[in-house]
């Protein structure tokens, strides 16, 4: 059960042969992709700073159901909400209205690291780059406990920093987030309004917001699943991570990431400068572990940062902008190569590991490097040929 919209490229225009070579590819190993049986339902698209020229929507809403993903079918986005959070700073900056380099404790006045002395030398910039000193995924484990926010942060003072602030790489959701409470310092106004009246309103980004409720208001949103095979099912959606706007809370449909990844490459300078794309993406801090997560990177990937709200990959010798994100039950990533003025995304709700390699499947085949079958799916038709001779 699919919708497939395939090449839809800019009135006027004619692709590129790496790109219609690229779209081609990736349009055969999607169709290959869904007879995974961990797959649900998958948005996908491709496009230049003039527009989308790629689209596919397949698989259903809910395993089981007969409702297709759609082009506005809402699902979570997850940690690519960082990328909303880092634009709105970065806008706000480029006003004069909040300083790269305002204190943290300006504004999150209960928050304390360890090293008493190092806690006010935190500032916006490092929120949004990871370099607050703490270890990966601080004191996260305690948000899935239903511990609030506020009091994860309080806590904060027990962790034995990793480095002195600003020095290193450590990624965090619930340190990420107190970016809120300085933007709400500063504009008084709530972080989501920000987002919205600056970011989702003008790149006309209708079925984008935050929180459970704007998931679920109605029937078009894809159902998180989670297990594998006869055990794959559809799960509560949870709410402790959209208790992070700024890390984790955005929900968004492919249509609408679509828009958000053609203003990335500079189609909409009104909205998204140049200056502003440029400083988001400027690599500030090493994040070498990313060089031995999973096949492709260890394959591709000659060096990695991470700038604000996005990492920064050598990808086979081309700069890469990119991030992914997971939440039960959905997974998320986007690409860009913006020296070709190319990029891609992709949207899921299962947790099957082989969308995750969409974008190496796509990258490659735009680049012309030698194919490589990272979404494994000669083996997967392999297992299914032997499971329907039994």
């Amino acid at each position: 059960m699919l919708i497939c919209l395939g090449v839809l490229a800019p009135p006027g225009t004619t692709l590129a042969a790496g790109l219609d070579r690229a779209v081609q590819h990736l349009d055969h190993q999607l169709a290959r992709l869904q007879q995974d049986p961990n797959m649900v339902g998958l948005g996908v698209c491709a496009g230049t700073s003039a527009g989308v020229v790629y689209q596919r929507f397949q698989g259903p809403k809910q395993v089981g159901g007969s409702e297709l993903v759609e082009p506005d079918t809402r699902f979570r986005v997850a940690s690519l909400s960082k990328g909303f959070a880092a634009t709105l700073a970065l806008m706000l900056s480029g006003e004069q209205a909040v300083q790269l380099s305002e204190p943290v404790t300006r504004h999150v006045d209960y928050f304390q690291l360890k090293q008493p002395e190092q806690s006010a030398q935190v500032q916006l910039q490092h929120l949004l780059s990871h370099q607050v000193g703490l270890p990966h995924y601080a004191y996260d484990k305690l948000l899935e406990a239903n511990w609030t926010p506020e009091n994860i942060i309080r806590r904060l003072n027990r962790v034995d920093m990793t480095c002195p602030v600003g020095t290193c790489y450590g990624y965090q959701n619930t340190a990420y987030n107190m970016v809120t409470q300085v933007i709400e310092g500063v504009t008084g106004s709530t972080f989501e309004q920000q987002v919205d009246s600056r970011v989702f309103e003008p790149l006309g980004m209708t079925d984008t917001g935050f929180g459970r409720e704007h998931l679920v208001q109605d029937d078009n949103w894809a159902r998180p699943h989670s297990g594998r095979y006869h055990r794959l099912r559809p799960v509560e959606v949870k709410n402790q991570y959209y208790q992070l706007p700024a890390s984790a809370g955005v929900n968004a449909s492919a249509a609408d990431m679509c828009r958000w990844l053609t203003g990335q490459l500079g189609g909409r300078p009104e909205v998204l400068s140049e200056e502003l794309l440029e400083m988001s993406r400027a690599p500030r801090v090493e994040t070498r572990r990313e060089l031995f997560r999973g096949r492709w990177r260890r394959a591709r990937v000659k060096a990695a940062h991470y700038g604000m709200g996005w990492r920064v990959y050598d990808y086979a010798g081309e700069p890469m902008v990119f991030h992914a994100g997971s939440v039960q039950g959905y997974g998320a990533t986007i690409a860009l190569l913006p020296e070709r003025d190319v990029g891609l995304m992709a949207l899921w709700n299962s947790e099957t590991s082989r969308p995750w390699s969409i974008v190496p499947t796509f990258v490659d085949a735009y680049l012309g490097l030698k194919p490589v079958d990272w979404m494994k799916l000669d083996e997967l038709e392999a297992e299914t040929s032997r499971h329907s001779g039994d």
